[in-house]
């Protein structure tokens, strides 16, 4: 018989732990590990020492939104792109080891970040504009969920934080819409209240 204790542990594990896949940018495939919950988003790649070449870390963004990453405890130099939810790459940055300066996307459109080691998509001749094949597909989070919400009103995450309206982080399916979030609950609370004042 399996203890509570053990079982939250499980669970925890379960959080943390990255799903691999392989996706495809113009002719260059990369292998990608998924970082699609809160607890995944603020781990990043901290305190890592190395990325090996044609690999990276692809972060489902919680809702389509601003993005911003920085790269507090990360060891390796990287290189981030921002991807929208059609995706397509719209824009590209370089980050610098260990540096509390935020890399903010322009957009508001962001739906994906993809990760990889520091001049990778220069090297393989991938720009602002290519077509990312294979994404995973993205149902956006209620945006009172996880820790510290999407709205930047929680604590800041360890690879990563608040900043306005915009959750960072260290270091497709597109266009779900997110399953009963707050607009919408409202919405049926509000319902079913008026519908009690009728009787």
């Amino acid at each position: 018989m399996i203890t509570f204790k053990k079982y939250i542990e499980i669970l925890e594990k379960q959080e943390t732990e990255l799903d691999v896949t392989e996706i495809l940018i113009g002719s260059k495939r990369i292998k990608v590990e998924i970082a699609d919950n809160n607890k995944k988003r603020a781990k990043g790649m901290m305190n890592r020492k190395s990325l090996k070449n044609n690999h990276g870390m692809l972060f489902l963004m919680p809702r389509v939104k601003r993005a911003s990453f920085w790269m507090k405890n990360t060891e390796v130099p990287l290189s981030i792109a921002f991807i929208d939810p059609s995706c397509r790459i719209v824009e590209i940055y370089d980050m610098a080891p260990n540096s509390d300066e935020r890399t903010l996307s322009r957009s508001f459109n962001i739906a994906y970040a993809l990760e990889v080691p520091l001049g990778w998509f220069e090297k393989n001749k991938i720009s602002i504009g290519d077509l990312v094949q294979g994404l995973p597909k993205i149902i956006e989070e209620d945006n009172t969920a996880g820790d510290g919400g999407v709205f930047g009103v929680g604590p800041s995450f360890g690879h990563g934080g608040d900043f306005g309206n915009s959750d960072f982080y260290a270091t497709g399916y597109s266009g779900i819409p997110y399953v009963m979030g707050s607009k919408k609950r409202k919405g049926v609370a509000l319902k079913k209240k008026r519908k009690n004042k009728k009787r």
